[in-house]
């Protein structure tokens, strides 16, 4: 048995090829950028992944027409004026840190991982892939000015490449710890380097000589940025401050937001009535950006603000404050009138207008942190819990359309159900339950859940009754109708990650941290068993269709289980993972004859029932598969990954 990918026509293989390219628009049930450099056996990508952190993780083309943005997936690139994708490009990695233009705009590099690979615009194709230091993280990419070297630096050093060719020109060493931040100074003779050290070096490009190190910042060194005459270099750290320096002699000019910088009467009104706050910043600063001009400075920081500096004075003359506390990496358009800048947890790209102060233009859709998903029973939409968005989204199966979103105030979206008849959702969030209704898209009713997180949700097969399983180590089993605590399933030591409803709805299985798999009955939360096996936490467990089975995994296991429901005794176990981590989700098709396991080495593996054979393996997940489902129908199989996104698998291949 093994995935077919179905053979296409001539045209199709023609549309597939523009589609991958980002050229043209065809006319499909999908958007074209959801179809765009899929793994084999994958129909659509809902989502675009989550933003990546660090300094530069979006980059203006040269002629301001461009926006690249480094995600969890890869790299993304949009049209800067009416925000459209144009193009995607695969990071076959999570960890997309960074992104640069070459100056004359033909080119785009990332660091990914311990390498940064190269892309030719007008092709979209990787034409080069350079590899960094061994074993070592690449958090930043830079090209020289004249576009003939790249730079990368990452683990405690930089390293230096012929940029046509590729070749290893230097490795400049001298830190102690990260290299966060690397910047080409704008005459191309000095080369900066900013680390987790706390120190900021600057190196002579031509002989690979460490001429200054500027010490004063008293913890991590996140962002540099030189200025636009290659005379001062700014550095944001996570000591909260941005600093200002004289790149000739080394010496510290200017603190911003420091008391010797205070704001006048008319900046200070400015301020109040903009509803932005003056002053230094609160958190750690992630990324610094000098204006074309060099008049101004750009600070974003993980408290949700970034502010504008008046270069000159010193001064702090607006903040924009956006109420979510995650990374900030900023960006000035080339011609000075635009800054763009992320939201990390919103899924953003903002462009700001610097002369009006007001959002010219969104960038969305990319989301983070997927922990859930579930079919509605008609098998039309896909339901989503988005984690750390605090979001439950709603996908069309049939259009990849994201149709509408419910939002949680109440904390990370752990996990979701739907009722028997579509009607209904349940979502868990913090120590909560939401019931939502899903045609009025408002919520119900809330169930207090746990003294602490609730981690899974789960419906009984005829929409009756309700469990709940979380940090608390007990399972919570109620009435929906009359909204009564039936029962509290005790006899866990630790925190409960899944709970599943036997199809009849007599029984609930439950897989716990304390590495077993409890089994209760519902109607009284009376403990029947707890099997034992598992050598680490049990992330996930399903009944089979016909509840004579239970299928479980373990998220640093390399292997699923299967029991006897009636006897607790451990019949089979499918092993063939690797890497770091293990199986981590289960999930069985409607009839019951395949076992799906997705794990945290990123891979999805079908397993055949009757056999205990691995009929196929899903790859395309660039980070741990959190959950599975199929289709009510079996044709279909949707993976959440903690990348950001879901992948929809097509199972009619399957013979």
């Amino acid at each position: 048995m093994r995935i077919q990918i179905r053979c296409l026509t001539l045209f199709g293989c023609i549309c597939l090829c523009f589609i991958m390219l980002g050229k043209v628009s065809v006319a499909r049930s999908y958007q074209d950028y959801q179809t765009w450099n899929l793994p084999d056996g994958a129909i659509a990508r809902f989502g675009k992944g989550g933003i990546s952190q660090g300094d530069r993780v979006i980059a203006f083309s040269p002629d301001g027409g461009l926006l690249a943005v480094a995600t969890t997936i890869g790299v993304w690139l949009y049209d800067v004026k009416t925000t459209r994708e144009l193009a995607f490009f695969t990071g076959e990695s999570r960890w997309n840190h960074a992104v640069a233009f070459s100056p004359d705009g033909t080119r785009l590099a990332a660091s990914i991982g311990s390498r940064v690979k190269l892309w030719d615009i007008a092709t979209r194709t990787n034409y080069l892939t350079l590899e960094g230091r061994t074993g070592g993280m690449l958090w930043s990419v830079a090209f020289s000015p004249d576009g003939t070297k790249i730079a990368a630096g990452g683990g405690g050093t930089v390293d230096l490449w012929e940029a046509k060719t590729g070749k290893k020109l230097d490795t400049l060493k001298g830190h102690s710890d990260w290299v966060r931040s690397i910047m080409f100074s704008p005459d191309g003779t000095l080369l900066a380097s900013g680390s987790s050290d706390m120190t900021v070096k600057l190196w002579e490009v031509s002989s690979g000589t460490n001429t200054i190190t500027l010490t004063g910042h008293t913890d991590r060194v996140r962002s540099i940025s030189f200025s636009p005459d290659s005379t001062r270099l700014a550095t944001g750290s996570a000591d909260k401050s941005v600093k200002l320096w004289d790149v000739k002699t080394g010496a510290n000019i200017d603190t911003l937001g420091s008391t010797k910088n205070p704001l006048s009467a008319k900046q200070v009104l400015r301020s109040v009535l903009r509803g932005t706050k003056s002053g230094p910043h609160a958190y750690r600063v992630d990324s610094v950006a000098f204006s074309p001009d060099g008049t101004l400075l750009a600070s974003g920081s993980s408290g949700g603000a970034v502010k504008l500096w008046e270069v000159k004075t010193g001064q702090n003359i607006t903040t924009l404050q956006v109420p979510v506390e995650l990374d900030k990496s900023v960006a000035f358009s080339p011609d000075g009138e635009m800054l763009a800048l992320t939201s990390e947890s919103l899924g953003t790209v903002r462009l700001w207008e610097i002369s009006t102060g007001e959002t010219k233009n969104t960038i969305t859709g990319h989301t983070q942190n997927v922990y859930s998903v579930a079919f509605a029973p008609d098998g039309a939409k896909l339901a989503v819990a988005n984690g750390s968005e605090n979001k439950v989204a709603f996908w069309n199966i049939k259009t990849g359309k994201n149709t509408h979103i419910m939002v949680e105030n109440r904390g990370w979206v752990h996990s979701v159900a739907y009722s028997a008849d579509g009607t209904k959702l349940m979502s868990a969030a913090a120590q909560v339950i939401e019931l939502w209704n899903v045609k009025a898209r408002k919520n119900i009713v809330a169930f207090k859940g746990h003294e602490n997180t609730t981690y899974t949700v789960a419906y009984s097969a005829d929409g009756t009754k309700l469990a709940a399983g979380g940090a608390g180590n007990t399972i919570e089993l109620w009435e929906v109708k009359t909204r009564k605590n039936i029962a509290t399933c005790r006899g866990h030591s630790d925190k409960v990650y899944s709970v599943a409803f036997s199809p009849d709805g007599t029984m609930l299985a439950s897989g716990s941290e304390d590495k077993t798999v409890g089994l209760w009955e519902v109607s009284t939360g009376r403990k029947i068993a707890m099997l034992k096996g598992h050598t680490d936490e049990v992330r996930s467990v399903a009944f089979s269709p016909d509840g004579m089975t239970i299928a479980s995994a373990g998220s640093n296991e390399r292997f699923a289980k299967l029991w006897n429901v009636s006897t607790g005794e451990n019949i089979a176990t499918l092993t063939k993972h690797t890497g770091w981590g293990g199986a981590s989700a289960v999930a069985f098709s409607p009839d019951g004859a395949i076992l799906a396991v997705g794990s945290s080495d990123n891979i999805i593996k079908l397993w055949e029932i009757s056999t205990g054979t691995n009929i196929a393996t899903l790859r395309g997940n660039n980070h741990w598969v959190r959950d599975l489902a199929f289709s009510p129908d079996g044709t279909k199989l949707a993976s959440a990954s903690l990348e950001g996104t879901i992948l929809l698998w097509d199972l009619e291949a399957i013979e």
